[in-house]
């Protein structure tokens, strides 16, 4: 357990639902309904023991796990436009 009181397994499933949208600034109210909300849509089974935990995360959980978000973002960024780089690279583009 981690100090969102999720498996490892539930913190990737909760940040693999905000994989479309860019987070700036985060609110964690907002972002704790478009979690519950896209678990629901796209993992039911999983929701069912995940909503209830996700929505229990207090603010400073929340602000955790945004934080979490963001980084994982921006690192998976990074290493797009590095696979770009080294793509067009690779086939003579400059």
């Amino acid at each position: 357990m981690s100090a969102l009181n999720l498996t490892r397994e539930e913190i990737f499933a909760a940040v693999g639902t905000c994989d479309a949208i860019k987070i700036e600034e985060c609110t964690p109210p907002t972002l704790k309904e478009y979690i519950c909300r896209r678990l629901e849509e796209t993992q039911p089974a999983l929701a069912k023991t995940l909503v209830p935990k996700v929505a229990d995360l207090d603010d400073w959980q929340m602000g955790e796990l945004c934080e979490y978000i963001r980084e994982t973002h921006r690192l998976m960024m990074r290493r797009s436009r590095r696979l770009r780089r080294l793509n067009g690279h690779l086939s003579g583009e400059h």
